[in-house]
């Protein structure tokens, strides 16, 4: 999985556990694709202040995942629902399974 991907995921599983400044700027990182000198201005801080925030952070999220590995579980319940979906033949289970790979894809 490609590591912006991934610091996206953990973000959105654990982005809650980080200070509201560490999630503020690694979400305008990740999400919003700002450069470090982008962040720097619209937060008021320095270029260098900005890369240890993010840092900090994602040394937090991993962190948390290496721990709790709610990512590689979600991973792996998603991945056996979609192996479900194309094995399954009777309609009626193939709808309920695309409602729990809603639910699992909403539940983040």
């Amino acid at each position: 999985m490609e590591k912006h991907v991934r610091l996206g995921l953990l973000l959105d599983i654990y982005g809650e556990l980080l200070t509201e400044r560490q999630r503020s700027i690694l979400f305008q990182s990740v999400n919003e694709d700002c450069s470090l000198a982008e962040i720097a201005e619209r937060e008021g801080v320095s270029r260098q202040a900005v890369r240890d925030a993010i840092m900090k952070a994602t040394d937090n999220l991993e962190g948390y995942e290496n721990r709790l590995k709610l990512m590689e579980r979600r991973m792996a319940l998603m991945n056996g629902l979609e192996e479900l979906q194309n094995i399954c033949h009777d309609p009626a289970v193939k709808a309920k399974i695309r409602t729990l790979t809603e639910i699992c894809e909403d539940g983040i």
